[in-house]
């Protein structure tokens, strides 16, 4: 039997699991939507980013292969979900767009793998918040 009344999700940090009212749930992520980043659109943008995905592909010097297996079809709009934020007064959500489906998924994927190969071969590449901190302070000795 499914309970519509409640949402369980995992939470923001942590191994823990939420249940939240449903209705409580949908406010706070409409209220996620209410900043002036978000706007409602007039449609629906899918079909239109899935034409010019494919035609930006068909410009492009990729063999024909590669640009087969990155057509997009029968794409979906990303869809929005917020991950509670246990550790927070009032629970507010980290708001998360899942990509998979969506018109430039897999031209997104193929990219990041190209671009992957050219990044932390570089002194100016940071690979984490950890060794940025070491590069500061090993900065501040220095001086």
């Amino acid at each position: 039997m499914k309970n519509t009344e409640l949402t369980i999700l995992p939470a923001d940090k942590g191994n823990a699991t939420v249940v939240l009212n449903t209705v409580d749930y949908k406010q706070k992520i409409t209220s996620l939507l209410q900043v002036p980043s978000y706007r409602r659109l007039a449609r629906d943008p899918t079909d239109s980013t899935e034409r010019k995905t494919t035609l930006v592909l068909k410009k492009s010097t990729l063999t024909e292969d590669t640009c087969k297996q990155l057509r997009p079809a029968g794409c979906r709009p990303p869809r929005l979900c917020g991950l509670p934020k246990v550790h927070k007064e009032g629970v507010p959500l980290r708001p998360i767009v899942n990509n998979i489906g969506a018109p430039s998924y897999q031209l997104s994927k193929y990219l990041a793998g190209l671009l992957t190969q050219l990044t932390g071969n570089s002194v100016h590449h940071v690979k984490n918040s950890f060794q940025f901190l070491k590069i500061l302070e090993s900065l501040r000795s220095t001086t």
